[in-house]
């Protein structure tokens, strides 16, 4: 699966079967921006793999920015 802000890749993982349960990343201050972003989640199947299905639930990004008083 990857996961891309604002078309940067902020993270690819690998499946090798199992469960996959949670995941966390700390992104970098360049990656989210004041204002409008975008988050892609996509998968990359290729027929014949184990894949099954996904889901993804409760997505948190919690941006925190200092500002000048």
């Amino acid at each position: 699966m990857v996961v891309e802000i604002n078309d940067q890749r902020v993270v690819r993982w690998t499946y090798q079967g199992g469960t996959g349960r949670s995941h966390q990343e700390i992104l970098s201050h360049d990656q989210l921006r004041v204002g409008d972003n975008t988050i892609q989640f996509r998968v990359d199947a290729t027929e014949g793999s184990s894949f099954q299905s996904l889901e993804i639930s409760d997505v948190i990004i919690w941006f925190q920015i200092d500002l000048a008083v």
